[in-house]
């Protein structure tokens, strides 16, 4: 199995880091994708280091941060924790990664 998840609410960032660690500590789940964006793209900043390095220190799973969100909010790549991806925009690759078969989840 495959998840996806995208975290768009800033309230659900601390959620977040658990429920994707949760998801891919299951024995069935082969990668877990999550994207942050519109304001949890807050969650994957360099002041949210330590969280999302525990996440990405399991191989199965990948972060990234929108293009589009960074750009709305003047981020570029140097603002982004060590690790983290960019989805140039991030509906595309949602989409793009549903059709490969990933499970959709929204936090």
């Amino acid at each position: 199995m495959k998840i996806l998840f995208q975290v768009s609410e800033s309230e659900k960032i601390p959620l977040s880091f658990i429920a994707v660690a949760n998801m891919a500590s299951q024995k069935d789940v082969e990668n877990v994708i999550a994207v942050y964006s519109e304001t949890g793209i807050f969650g994957v900043l360099k002041n949210e280091e330590k969280n999302v390095s525990e996440i990405l220190s399991n191989p199965k799973i990948q972060v990234y941060a929108c293009g589009v969100a960074m750009k709305a909010n003047n981020l570029t790549e140097k603002d982004l924790a060590s690790g983290v991806r960019v989805a140039p925009i991030s509906f595309y690759e949602i989409a793009k990664w549903q059709k490969e078969g990933y499970i959709y989840l929204r936090l």
